[in-house]
């Protein structure tokens, strides 16, 4: 999975400004399937916990999406993927770059059905640490 986030609070704390895209790569049936969720405008929520002692800071960003299935590079027009909600935590514990953040990803359907976890242990997503990159948490 390869994710962009770029989220942030106007200077009034009024609306959140940026967006969201995450991409799935998998096989399906011999199939190279890919699904892109991207966040919608509406119902966006972004909570940021600021760094206190030795915990990290953290943000929890959520939001409806819409869901597109690529097959073998070809958009499935059969695919309904609108009304789906997503949910983003991640963990910024080292502003360094060397792959120790985490984070935690959720979709549902339209039908509130799970639809992808990151690393779901049998009853929510369990935080992963980044396999490379960065998150930066910023609370101002």
């Amino acid at each position: 999975m390869n994710f962009g986030f770029t989220v942030k609070w106007n200077k009034k704390l009024t609306n959140l400004q940026g967006n969201s895209n995450y991409i799935i790569r998998q096989v399906e049936s011999g199939n190279v399937v890919i699904y892109q969720v991207k966040s919608t405008a509406a119902d966006n929520n972004l909570t940021v916990i600021p760094a206190t002692g030795s915990t990290p800071a953290s943000a929890i960003f959520t939001s409806k999406a819409t869901i597109q299935r690529i097959v073998n590079g070809v958009v499935d027009t059969t695919f309904s993927g609108g009304n789906a909600r997503l949910r983003l935590d991640i963990v910024d514990v080292d502003s360094s770059g060397r792959g120790v953040d985490s984070y935690a990803m959720t979709v549902w359907d339209g039908s509130n059905n799970l639809f992808h976890s990151s690393n779901w242990d049998g009853t929510t997503t369990v935080g992963t640490l980044l396999g490379g990159g960065n998150v930066v948490v910023h609370d101002k």
